[in-house]
């Protein structure tokens, strides 16, 4: 519910552009239109993830890469 201002590096915010800019694609292919909210991390209908949802998915991608990697 709050607002901050953190540093994020040149190839960050790109490829966060770049995330967003394929919700946008998608929920346009999908006939729902541009999110009001335009959040970076949402459902596909717009709405905010829950917060322990991202910390979830980085979770199992860790796993996975880290069963990979060995």
């Amino acid at each position: 519910r709050s607002r901050r201002t953190i540093a994020l590096s040149p190839s960050l915010v790109e490829e966060l552009q770049a995330h967003w800019a394929r919700q946008a694609a998608e929920r346009l292919a999908l006939g729902m239109g541009r999110d009001p909210a335009a959040l970076v991390f949402s459902r596909i209908d717009g709405a905010p993830m829950q917060p322990d949802s991202m910390t979830k998915m980085f979770a199992r991608l860790v796993a996975r890469r880290g069963s990979a990697a060995e």
